[in-house]
């Protein structure tokens, strides 16, 4: 892309803020803020011209408006965004659950409900014996930590970067 393509898709990118002032809840949070932006505008560029026209922008905000207005009296209550909210909550929960049954029986077994961390039993055996001694358990609880404090770090770094897929 040449520069002044980025330059344009970044003044469109402004205008998509103002069509949609926040971030919208069912988008992917593990998404970088620049691949939420490149969604948002793929979104808002309905005749796909690689341009986001002032209509629309103008439709997206219309749209995004009267998804939060249930009542549709043209204006939205604190209860009505917060209802939105949760309905976007509700889909998150819902689709985490789905990822989680593996065997989609719509229940979660011990295993998967374990999630991707794995057994603590297992990593905390480190002699692989069948047992954790007190010695195993504390050095486990330190990596473990230990990795949530680089995970935290790491993320403090790299605020709004993350790996996500953009079309």
């Amino acid at each position: 892309m040449t520069r002044v393509s980025m330059l344009l898709a970044g003044v469109a990118l402004i205008g998509l803020t103002s069509a949609m002032p926040a971030v919208a809840e069912s988008e992917d949070h593990s998404c970088s803020h620049r691949e939420r932006m490149q969604q948002r505008f793929a979104e808002v560029d309905t005749d796909k011209d690689g341009k986001v026209s002032d209509q629309e922008r103008k439709a997206a905000k219309d749209k995004r408006f009267k998804e939060i207005d249930r009542n549709r009296d043209g204006k939205v209550t604190e209860k009505e965004m917060e209802a939105h909210h949760q309905a976007r909550e509700a889909e998150r929960h819902k689709a985490r659950f789905a990822e989680m049954d593996k065997d989609g029986n719509g229940t979660l077994s011990a295993d998967e409900l374990e999630g991707p961390k794995g057994d603590r039993f297992e990593k905390a055996d480190a002699n692989n014996d069948g047992y954790v001694t007190k010695e195993e358990m504390k050095k486990s609880r330190h990596e473990r930590r230990e990795g949530r404090h680089e995970r935290w770090r790491h993320k403090e770094r790299h605020k709004g970067e993350t790996d996500c897929k953009v079309d």
